[in-house]
């Protein structure tokens, strides 16, 4: 079975990421941690970190195995 993540609660200021391990236990991360862990994930705000988060629910990969991983660019003019 592949990892997963949940889809993160809905308040900012408690937001908690559980994901699934490979052996099955259970892992919680709050949303500034998954920020900080997640390759790439230092430079966006938090919420284009929900989106990536969402967004790689959606396409089942898993930032934290490195499946996927934000690319933040910089505005034209």
């Amino acid at each position: 079975k592949k990892n997963s993540i949940s889809t993160p609660s809905q308040q900012k200021a408690e937001t908690v990421f559980k994901y699934q391990a490979w052996d099955g236990s259970e892992i919680m991360l709050t949303l500034a941690l998954a920020q900080k862990l997640c390759v790439g994930g230092g430079n966006l705000t938090q919420d284009e970190f929900l989106l990536f988060a969402a967004r790689c629910k959606t396409r089942k990969l898993n930032p934290f195995t490195k499946e996927c991983y934000p690319i933040k660019f910089q505005g034209f003019g």
